[in-house]
């Protein structure tokens, strides 16, 4: 769901990814989108080396059901936090397949507001 803010809001285990309930789910049409952590204050989170994705890579995500789905990394966007495009992130990456979207923090820490400068979101399309 929301935060109060109005941002998605982020799983509280920063070893757990979230799956947004306003987007599509696995086999839907549209887009998912997952939500997780780089890292914690002393330990690195669910997803600290999404930034090791590459046009082409092949990520899995395996429904309640046991049913897998396989989603092709297409590209990667790294935004300030504060202009990081949600609308996008909402949309499938390539009209008419389904998209699986993951998103996180990234960037350089600050330490005042204590949060990321920056995120990323990898945009995948189902093979």
């Amino acid at each position: 769901g929301l935060d109060a803010q109005g941002a998605v809001k982020a799983p509280n285990n920063i070893h757990d990814a979230g799956w947004y309930d306003g987007s599509s789910k696995p086999g839907d049409q549209g887009a998912m989108l997952l939500d997780s952590h780089v890292s914690g204050p002393t330990t690195r989170g669910a997803f600290y080396n999404i930034k090791k994705l590459s046009v082409g890579d092949i990520v899995e995500v395996e429904r309640g059901d046991g049913q897998k789905f396989s989603y092709r990394v297409v590209r990667s966007d790294i935004t300030d936090a504060d202009s990081t495009d949600m609308g996008a992130a909402m949309q499938p990456a390539e009209r008419g397949k389904q998209g699986l979207n993951m998103i996180t923090c990234t960037g350089k820490f600050n330490a005042a507001t204590k949060k990321f400068e920056q995120r990323i979101v990898v945009y995948a399309v189902q093979v």
